[in-house]
């Protein structure tokens, strides 16, 4: 085997995807993001006019830098995902977990409006 022809960390450094799945209940939003590995001082969440964003930061040190890897496909450097959330209460109550390597955001929904019925004189 080849090993010259193995991508290197820089290849792959600009394709960092957070993938993220979207639940929906009456009173809130529940997000998952992969995070594996990710320790939550490298993550930051802002909800701001109903967009949820999620960043994270892995830091490269300098050990990292010194070892002669073959092949390098873990996540290094920052990724980022914006998502609307058209319910979103940006007032309202939002919480964070980081277990077992999934990231689990909840958002509450606004409450709906009510329609009120207006009386004539």
């Amino acid at each position: 085997m080849e090993l010259t022809n193995w991508p290197t960390s820089e290849t792959h450094a600009n394709l960092a995807v957070l993938p993220i799945d979207v639940e929906e209940t009456d009173k809130e939003y529940i997000l998952h993001v992969n995070a594996p590995g990710m320790e939550k001082e490298n993550m930051e969440i802002t909800l701001e006019d109903k967009v949820l964003t999620v960043t994270f930061k892995e830091t490269k040190t300098a050990e990292k830098k010194e070892k002669n890897y073959l092949l390098k496909e873990r996540f290094e450097g920052a990724a980022s995902r914006a998502i609307e959330l058209p319910l979103a209460n940006t007032q309202g109550s939002a919480d964070a977990t980081h277990t077992n390597g999934v990231l689990t955001i909840k958002v509450a929904k606004a409450q709906s409006s009510v329609a009120t019925k207006v009386t004539i004189k």
